[in-house]
């Protein structure tokens, strides 16, 4: 387990949960069990980026909530 000691000034929580384990290998390994699903991380990924770009066809720019 990834542990960090001080929480460094720039975080990215999804860099920390998600693209560290497809950079290591872990794409097709479970992410999220939901009910009877079974949700990988490259798929999480996959709606995570389909996400995104529907909010910046809608004119959301990146880093606004």
């Amino acid at each position: 387990m990834l542990r960090m000691e001080v929480i460094p000034d720039e975080f990215n929580v999804t860099s920390y949960l998600l693209d560290r384990h497809l950079e290591e290998g872990r794409g097709n390994n479970i992410c999220i069990y939901y009910e009877d699903e079974k949700i990988t991380y490259a798929q999480v990924a996959e709606q995570s980026c389909r996400i995104g770009n529907a909010r910046l066809l809608e004119g959301v720019e990146m880093l606004e909530r």
